[in-house]
Formats: structure tokens, C-alpha cells, sequence
């Protein structure tokens, strides 16, 4: 009887402690900066985009001048950020992709540039204070 007892306490101590990290998981809160200004990443320059308009995990969009940043408030680690803007040759183009963001930091810097560019670096942890 004891040993089932036991056993008993241990699994119950054990699903909280499940409980308690899927929970932290799913409700960590970060701030998303997305960035238009020019980046330079690996040796190779980032130009601004044009005509730039943001949705960060299916908020609406905003648009985005050169050299401008905006703040998103998102939750969770798994987040998808929609980008539309013109190329080089004046051709809208929308492009979409997923990203996460780990526990580590509160607030990433996500330059757009770089994403459009197909950079692996255009998430990176920003901290308060940094110059630009």
C-alpha cells in the first residue's frame, strides 16, 4: 500500500513538472523587432526594401519604410512572419517563413533586408542600449 502511494506522488510530482514547462513554453512572451535598415551580415551588405509591408504571426500588416523598425508583441516559441515589398526591379514579391525565438533572450531584431536576401543570420537577439 505504501508503495503505490508512493508511486502515485511521484507521477503526480512528475505531471506537474510537465505541466509547468509546456506552460512556460506556450505563454513566454518576446518583443519582435522587425527591421528595414541596412545590414551587414558575413561580409555581405543588406540594403533596405522598398515599399515594405509586415504581419508577425497573423497580425495585420504595417507597412515599413527604409531604415524604419517597428515592435510586435508575440507568444510562444514558433512564430511566422509575412513579408510583401518590391525588388530590385520594381516587382511586388511576398515571401513567408517561420522562425524561433528561445527563451534566452526577451527581444529579437529581425532584419528584413537579410530575410529577403536569404541570410540564415536575420534573427538575432537585440539588446537594450545597442547602438544602431
Amino acid at each position: 500500500m505504501k508503495n503505490r502511494r508512493l508511486w502515485l506522488r511521484v507521477a503526480a510530482g512528475v505531471l506537474l513538472v510537465l505541466l509547468i514547462i509546456l506552460l512556460y513554453n506556450t505563454g513566454k512572451a518576446h518583443q519582435v523587432l522587425p527591421d528595414n535598415k541596412t545590414m551587414t551580415l558575413a561580409g555581405i551588405e543588406y540594403a533596405p526594401l522598398a515599399g515594405v509591408e509586415v504581419s508577425v504571426d497573423g497580425q495585420p500588416f504595417k507597412s515599413l519604410a527604409a531604415n524604419g523598425r517597428m515592435i510586435s508583441r508575440v507568444k510562444g516559441r514558433h512564430h511566422k512572419i509575412e513579408l510583401r515589398y518590391r525588388d530590385a526591379s520594381g516587382q511586388e514579391q511576398t515571401l513567408v517563413q517561420k522562425f524561433l525565438t528561445p527563451h534566452r533572450e526577451d527581444i529579437y531584431l529581425l532584419s528584413l533586408p537579410a530575410l529577403a536576401g536569404e541570410s540564415s543570420e536575420w534573427v538575432q537577439p537585440f539588446h537594450v542600449g545597442e547602438t544602431d
